[in-house]
């Protein structure tokens, strides 16, 4: 007995969405884990242009006493500065944290001159 059949049996389309199940899954996944590093990423570049923003504002900063420690918050992101002064450089360290978002902080350090007062004469 010779059957001409055309057409999917049951079992053949089962097994046909069980591969594409597997292909969508995967797919979903990986454009999950490419979303939350997009996240991340675009965490860490405020952060770091929230850092390089306090060290030049320091940079701009004329007064003596601009190579002072300070904390503060901007944008929603910890901004803390350590000052060493060694040889009329002031050596800043600036750290920007972010919640439980950001895994380690952003540092960013830099030398900056001590400027030097002048008297009027």
């Amino acid at each position: 007995m010779s059957r001409n059949e055309k057409g999917l049996t049951l079992i053949e389309l089962l097994a046909s969405m069980v591969i594409l199940s597997i292909f969508a899954i995967g797919f979903a996944t990986m454009l999950m884990n490419g979303l939350k590093a997009n996240e991340r990423n675009q965490i860490v570049m405020e952060a770091t242009l929230v850092a390089q923003s306090e060290i030049e504002g320091m940079r701009l900063n004329k007064a003596p006493d601009f190579c002072k420690k300070n904390t503060s918050s901007k944008d929603g992101f910890t901004v803390t500065r350590s000052i060493r002064v060694e040889n009329q450089l002031c050596h800043v360290t600036v750290k920007v944290d972010y919640s439980n978002l950001l895994p380690e902080p952003v540092l960013l350090e830099t030398e900056l001159n001590i400027p030097k007062v002048v008297s009027a004469r």
